[in-house]
This record gives structure tokens, sequence and C-alpha cells, in this order.
């Protein structure tokens, strides 16, 4: 079994793995879908479960009403609030979490503002790399994300520590 992060891991962090489906569901439908695994999961949402199912009810909340890349409205400000929630939820290598980094990259390159779309990207590149989204899927996720734009923007580069590369070669999962 081969495991990759989609975020940096503390020495003598437990590792979980999700068995259901969707990880926005309640504490409650997860441990129903759970049950026929014969274990009780001890996670940091299973272990809060009030405090989970409401940060997960507004991210779900978030995530469902936001047409996808858009700018208009509070777009931005609901993909950063739903962003921080999934964070803090631990949903890193969730299907959720990697679109909303693609919404934040994209809104930021459309104001201009390389600097933050880079550091959303490299947390992206992370996320794709842990879902495996690597050859022909990483070269459509290249045109999802306006990297030509962003390069192009006056900053893009500037903040070493965000500096992605987008090229297919960077997706290796040596």
């Amino acid at each position: 079994m081969q495991v990759r992060a989609a975020r940096d891991i503390a020495p003598g962090e437990e590792l979980t793995l999700r068995y259901n489906g969707s990880p926005l569901g309640s504490t409650a439908a997860r441990h129903r879908e759970l049950a026929h695994y014969k274990f009780q999961c001890t996670c940091p949402a299973c272990q809060e479960p009030a405090k989970s199912d409401a940060r997960r009810s507004r991210l779900s909340t978030l995530y469902h009403d936001c047409p996808a890349s858009s700018i208009s409205g509070n777009y931005l400000q609901q993909t950063l609030e739903a962003l921080k929630l999934a964070e803090v939820e631990l949903l890193h290598a969730s299907e959720e979490y990697f679109f909303l980094l693609h919404e934040a990259v994209n809104g930021h390159i459309a104001l201009g503002d390389a600097i933050t779309a880079q550091g959303y990207a490299k947390k992206l590149v992370l996320a794709a790399k842990a879902r495996r989204i690597m050859g022909e899927r990483w070269e459509y996720f290249n045109r999802l994300v306006d990297v030509r734009t962003l390069r192009s923007l006056p900053d893009f580069g500037r903040a070493s520590e965000a500096s992605v590369d987008f090229s297919l070669e960077s997706m290796s999962l040596d």
C-alpha cells in the first residue's frame, strides 16, 4: 500500500483513512456507513461530532451553493471560508478540497494576485499528487487553472516559497 500526503504531517501524528463516500455528511451518517466494518472510528471528526457536524454542514452549504469558476459577489470569500473549514476538518485529500483550491487559484488569478494564487496552487499540486492526478488528467487540470495568465501576472514567481511548477514532469510520483 502506498500513501501520499496532501498536507504536511506532524511527527507522531496518526494517519486516518476515509472509508465512506462523501466527507460532508454528519457523524451519524458516517457511523451508519462504517457499521459493517466493525470498528469504532476515533478520528478527530468523530471525537468531536457536534463541532465537526457544524463545520461540515457549513462547508457543504458553501460547496454546493457556489457556481464553478465565478468570482461574482462573495464567491471567493465563500471559497476561502470553505477551504478553511475543509482544512480544519482534515479533508485535504477530498475531491471537495481539490475543487475549492482550484477555485481559489483561479479567483486570485482573476484578481491579479499572483502571490496568493501561487500559494493556493502549491497546495493544489500537493492535493493533485495525493489524488494521483497525473498524465493526461494533469494536462487537463492545467487547462482548468489559467496557468498562462498566472505566469503573466507581474508578481508571478516573486514569492519563491509559493512558486509552483505546473509542468507534467513536476507531477512525477518519484
